[in-house]
């Protein structure tokens, strides 16, 4: 178990936007914790579809809005604890937290370009009882000058 959560923090790291002026949410590593606290015997598994959008360039001043789907594969409910971002710049929107076995769920999200250079790189990560630990989905983006 110490390993899954070693593992999920050092994802976490390695795709957020954190900085020193942005430290790690508290309440996230929570959310983590408890994903991998759960009993093996009550997993799931799911598909994210698709797992990484790149979506060209876009205009400095827009707001990067799009979606991404969870079907649940596997033979028992999919619980999501959260859906969540690294970076306080995703906004995410979505209407369930079970989806049944063979059903997906729809996951809404706006990414803020605000002050970004020239290039946006996001993860957007799903915790729940997913046999093979969360569940990340990416999205990136060139900023037109």
């Amino acid at each position: 178990m110490r390993k899954i959560i070693i593992i999920v923090i050092t994802i976490f790291f390695l795709t957020s936007c954190w900085t020193r002026h942005n430290p790690i949410d508290s309440n996230l590593l929570s959310m983590i914790e408890q994903q991998a606290a759960l009993d093996s015997t009550k997993k799931t598994t799911i598909e994210i579809s698709p797992k990484k959008k790149f979506m060209g360039r876009v205009e400095r001043t827009k707001t990067i809005d799009d979606h991404f789907w969870i079907k649940n594969t596997g033979n028992i409910d999919f619980n999501i604890i959260a859906i969540v971002s690294p970076c306080n710049c995703v906004a995410i929107k979505f209407i369930d937290n079970i989806i049944k076995p063979n059903d997906s769920l729809i996951v809404n999200y706006s990414i803020s370009i605000g002050n970004k250079e020239s290039e946006i790189k996001q993860a957007i990560i799903v915790i729940g009882n997913c046999n093979f630990g969360n569940q990340t989905y990416y999205t990136e983006a060139f900023i037109n000058p």
